[in-house]
């Protein structure tokens, strides 16, 4: 594990940052992507968890927190160049995937049989806060600070 986080640390520290924004934006690319599937495709993972709408609601949860806390990182990693922990890159980043939360929920809202919700946007970002402060932790459990 400690070698994992070693290894995306260097990435951060030695990719430039331009391509490092750019695998943000792609990312963004491949969630809006995502988020323009009809309803109908969107309704599969209801099918993928047994037909329970619990499961379904916890499966659409994680998966928000995953995909937006992935999104935090690249961006938050593109900005510090590394994983410890500021608060400046951290605003930042928090006020960044909000502001892409809410842009991925109003594109959402236009697609057929799907809507935007706010409780998304604030569970993208609880993802991106998950993510950081997580990683950050590991990192300093490892003394790489």
């Amino acid at each position: 594990m400690k070698q994992l986080f070693m290894a995306l640390e260097a990435f951060f520290g030695q990719v430039p940052r331009p391509a490092l924004y750019m695998l943000a934006l792609m990312w963004f690319g491949i969630i809006c992507y995502l988020s323009h599937l009809p309803a109908a495709t969107s309704t599969s993972t209801k099918v993928m968890v047994g037909g329970d709408d619990t499961l379904n609601v916890v499966f659409r949860f994680c998966a928000h927190i995953g995909v937006f806390g992935i999104q935090g990182i690249l961006l938050y990693g593109a900005w510090k160049r590394s994983l410890g922990f500021s608060w400046r890159e951290f605003s930042l980043t928090l006020i960044a995937v909000f502001i892409l939360g809410a842009i991925d929920e109003v594109h959402q809202s236009y697609v057929p049989g799907r809507y935007g919700r706010l409780q998304d946007v604030f569970t993208d970002t609880l993802g991106a806060i998950i993510c950081i402060v997580g990683l950050s932790r590991v990192r300093k459990a490892y003394n790489l600070d």
